[in-house]
C-alpha cells in the first residue's frame, strides 16, 4: 500500500477519541544534540551573595554573609563605583586597602568572586595588629555592556568574611560588520544568519523571509542563490550585483498558494559568487499547516481542540528482526469536528491512522528515536508531535 499525505477519509470526522496505533520496523537515527550553555553574559546582573566562586580553588560554595563572622579588617572603603568604563577598554583594577584593627595576627586565606569577569589579587602573609594590607579586584568588561554590581567576600583565618562590592557601568563597544553579520560565508560574503526558519505556513498563503548580506571583499560581485533539491513551492532572490563594501538582502519565498505541503520540509540553499558555488549553505526550513483563518474567527469554545495525554512512547527493547507496537489516542475536547489533514511517517514506521503504509524492513539494533506528525485543525495546535523511542537488540 502507498501512504497518503492528505486523509480525505478522516477530513470530516467528529469522533470524540482515536486510537492511533503505529507498527515500528525501520527508524531514522536521529542523533541526540547535547547543547553546551555558555557562561559568558552580555549585560551587568544583580550580584548574587549566595553563590560565591572561591578563587583559590576555583569552586563554588553557597554562603549566608549575614551568619558569618566579620574579622577585625578594617576597610577605607567597602564598595567601590568604577563609574563608566569603556566595553573594549581592557580590564579596570581597584584596590581595597585595610588595617588589621585587631590584637591578633590575620591572614586573609582567599578571596571569593560570584563572577568569571572578576579576579582578585591578595598576599597570604600573616598581617600584624595595626598593619596593613591589600586586595585588588580587577573587572573585565568585555563582552559585558551595561550596568554592573558585583560582591566580593574577603576570608580570612578563622573562617571569618569581610564582604566589600565593585560596581559601575560598561560603555557598549561600536556595532562593526562583525556584530551585524555574524556568519563569515566566503568568498567575501557575510551574512546575518545562516538558517531561514518559516515556522508554520498555511497552505493557500505564503511567506517571505529575508537575511541580509554584506560584501567585504574591494571587488564588486555577482549573486546567486540556488537550492540543492528544488522546492516548486520555495524560492530565493538574491541581488544581482554587490559594491565593494555594499549591503544587500537574500529574500526566501515560501508559497503554498498553488502547492499543498504538510509537515515539515528542509532544504539548503547555496550561494553562487561570481560564478563560483560556495560551500557552505543556508538552511531553509518550515512546516505546512492547514488553513486556519476560519479557526480563528470561531468563539475560543466552540472551535475543535486536539489533545493526546502522552506524546512519547517507549516501546522498550525489541529483537532486530521484530516489530514494535506502540498505541497513541488523540482527543477532540472543543465543540467542533477535528478535521485530520495529514500524518507524516518516517521511514520504516506504519500506522493504522493512514489509508496505507510503507514496506517494512529490518532496523537493525541501536537506540531509535523518531517523529510522526499529526497535522489537524486546531489553530492553537495545528501540528501534534507523537515521538516513539525504544531500542532493539
Amino acid at each position: 500500500m502507498c501512504l497518503t499525505r492528505k486523509i480525505a477519509n478522516f477530513e470530516d470526522w467528529s469522533a470524540k477519541r482515536l486510537p492511533a496505533v503505529f507498527m515500528i520496523r525501520t527508524f531514522l537515527l536521529i542523533a541526540c544534540l547535547l547543547t553546551s550553555v555558555a557562561c559568558r553574559q552580555r549585560g551587568g546582573t544583580p550580584a548574587d551573595a549566595n553563590i560565591v566562586a572561591n578563587a583559590g580553588n576555583h569552586s563554588a560554595e553557597t554562603i549566608r554573609p549575614d551568619t558569618v563572622a566579620r574579622p577585625p579588617l578594617a576597610f577605607g572603603h567597602e564598595t567601590w563605583d568604577f563609574g563608566t568604563i569603556p566595553e573594549t577598554g581592557g580590564p579596570v583594577v581597584h584596590v581595597f586597602r585595610f588595617t588589621n584593627s585587631g590584637t591578633k595576627p590575620v591572614v586573609v586565606e582567599r578571596v571569593g568572586v560570584t563572577c568569571g569577569c572578576m579576579k582578585p589579587t591578595f598576599s597570604q602573609a600573616p598581617v600584624l595588629p595595626g598593619g596593613s594590607g591589600e586586595i585588588g579586584i580587577a573587572y573585565d568588561p568585555a563582552d559585558r555592556p551595561g550596568a554592573f554590581d558585583k560582591a566580593v567576600y574577603v576570608y580570612t583565618d578563622g573562617s571569618r568574611m569581610m564582604p566589600l562590592r565593585i560596581r559601575g557601568s560598561v560603555a557598549a563597544r561600536p556595532e562593526t560588520a562583525a556584530d551585524r553579520f555574524p556568519v563569515e560565508f566566503g568568498g567575501g560574503i557575510r551574512l546575518s544568519v545562516k538558517e531561514v526558519n518559516f515556522r508554520m505556513v498555511e497552505q493557500r498563503h505564503d511567506r517571505r523571509l529575508t537575511l541580509r548580506c554584506l560584501n567585504t571583499s574591494p571587488y564588486e560581485v555577482r549573486l546567486r542563490a540556488e537550492f540543492a533539491e528544488p522546492l516548486p513551492f520555495l524560492r530565493a532572490e538574491a541581488p544581482a550585483v554587490l559594491a565593494p563594501g555594499a549591503e544587500g538582502e537574500i529574500a526566501f519565498i515560501c508559497d503554498l498558494s498553488a502547492a499543498e505541503v504538510w509537515g515539515t520540509f528542509v532544504d539548503s540553499c547555496y550561494l553562487t559568487v561570481s560564478g563560483r558555488r560556495l560551500e557552505g549553505a543556508v538552511v531553509v526550513r518550515g512546516t505546512g499547516i492547514g488553513d486556519l483563518a476560519e479557526l480563528r474567527e470561531m468563539p475560543r469554545g466552540k472551535r475543535p481542540q486536539a489533545e493526546i495525554a502522552e506524546s512519547l512512547l517507549d516501546f522498550g527493547t525489541c529483537a532486530a528482526d521484530g516489530t514494535a507496537e506502540c498505541r497513541f489516542t488523540l482527543e477532540n475536547k472543543g465543540g467542533s469536528p477535528l478535521r485530520i489533514y495529514a500524518v507524516k511517517y518516517p521511514e520504516g514506521v506504519t500506522g493504522q491512522i493512514a489509508a496505507g503504509g510503507v514496506d517494512g524492513r529490518t532496523a537493525g539494533s541501536g537506540n531509535y528515536f523518531v517523529h510522526v506528525e499529526l497535522l489537524v485543525s486546531d489553530a492553537l495546535s495545528p501540528l501534534c508531535d507523537l515521538r516513539v523511542r525504544g531500542r532493539f537488540e
